[in-house]
């Protein structure tokens, strides 16, 4: 799956179709209370009146500071936790197991799971390789390549900007593996003019990543 990330990006990036735009169908009540249920590639989410969500079977909140909704992987003990009046829903692709979006539709995130355990420096060649033959062979500008430290885990971050087509996507890629369990990425993207103001949200969202719970 690790291979299919640009192309995916390709097809999506500027399409994500919300999700959360069902909510506009069902009329707002005086509390909130549960609405109606979709299913979002094999999972059931709970819609409630008052335009919050949340998957069936998890805490709607978390017990930090911020307002938002935990989603964790099915795959790996790894979960995060979104602002709902920030973020929505995107479609399930065949490389992410979520994918997201700001409600503005400036900021994206593919939250990509495998069962299999990828070394960083094996990870920053895949994904620069991969960036460059989604942009046909074009050089990829890195304007970070670093490690860090979370959770106990060493991370790979990397900022870099890729030409798909005519369009400029610049991307903030979280990277690790964990012991016996697989690989995770954290994908966000979006256009050059925007990431300075999009970073806040990227900052808001990193530090409310899970890993082993």
């Amino acid at each position: 799956m690790l291979f299919n990330t640009f192309e995916i990006c390709r097809n999506y990036c500027f399409r994500i179709l919300p999700l959360i735009l069902l909510l506009a169908l069902f009329p707002l009540q005086a509390y909130a209370g549960e609405k109606g249920r979709v299913e979002l590639d094999g999972r059931e989410i709970i819609l409630f009146d008052d335009n919050t969500w949340r998957f069936a079977g998890e805490t709607a909140k978390s017990s930090n500071d911020d307002d938002c909704v935990v989603i964790k992987s099915k795959s790996l003990p790894v979960s995060v936790c979104l602002d709902e009046a920030v973020w929505k829903l995107g479609n399930a692709n065949n490389a992410a197991e979520f994918t997201f979006s700001t409600m503005d539709e400036s900021l994206f995130l593919m939250v990509i799971t495998e069962k299999v355990e990828i070394p960083l420096k094996a990870f920053e060649k895949a994904i620069v390789t991969n960036a460059q033959n989604a942009a046909g062979l074009k050089p990829v500008e890195v304007a970070k390549n670093e490690r860090i430290d979370a959770f106990g885990i060493e991370w790979g971050r990397m900022v870099y900007n890729v030409d798909i087509d005519g369009l400029i996507i610049k991307y903030e890629n979280f990277f690790t593996t964990i012991k016996d369990k697989g690989s995770v990425q954290f994908v966000f993207y979006t256009t050059p003019a925007n990431f300075a103001e999009a970073s806040i949200e990227i900052k808001k969202a990193t530090k409310n990543i899970s890993v082993g719970k």
